[in-house]
């Protein structure tokens, strides 16, 4: 089905020589939108995973988002500790991943991962929950430059107080 300027109009104040410019967009968007069930996710696993298959891998830190290819993205890390194939020792492998902005809500720091699934995360062993009340009148951020461990990255730590 075609995309109509005057559909276009009813929804969004845009002017027509605007219209003729975003119409090829918005026809791919919308036949990408017919092609997912109402029910299913489209971001279930994250791209590009750099690590072996059914190993479980720690997530380290996120980046603050920024503008990456008209998207809003992170970068992710995450660390794998396995045993040296000549059984002598462990090492240590890190993974920098780029993922849409989105993707934030269903990652926790510290959290295990299975081949990108972040539908499905594992808490490490020992951890518990608290509930923490911060009062607007009374809060304050610090904030401290950061280097991402094993990596050259850097990024900005940030707490409230």
């Amino acid at each position: 089905m075609p995309i109509l300027l005057l559909q276009v109009q009813r929804v969004a104040a845009i002017k027509s020589h605007h219209f003729h410019e975003i119409k090829p967009i918005l026809e791919t968007y919308i036949a990408m939108k017919r092609n997912v069930k109402n029910d299913e996710r489209t971001t279930r696993k994250l791209q590009h995973w750099p690590f072996n298959k059914g190993e479980q891998v720690q997530l380290i830190w996120n980046s603050s988002p920024f503008w990456y290819d008209n998207k809003i993205m992170i970068n992710v890390y995450f660390k794998v500790e396995r045993m040296k194939e000549n059984s002598e020792g462990k090492e240590v492998k890190l993974g920098k991943i780029l993922a849409d902005w989105g993707t934030l809500p269903a990652l926790a720091i510290q959290h295990y991962y299975i081949d990108g699934d972040i539908t499905k995360s594992i808490p490490p062993e020992g951890i518990g929950e608290i509930d923490i009340t911060i009062y607007s009148n009374n809060v304050s951020t610090y904030e401290r430059d950061w280097k991402v461990q094993g990596t050259n990255d850097k990024g900005i730590s940030e707490a409230l107080l």
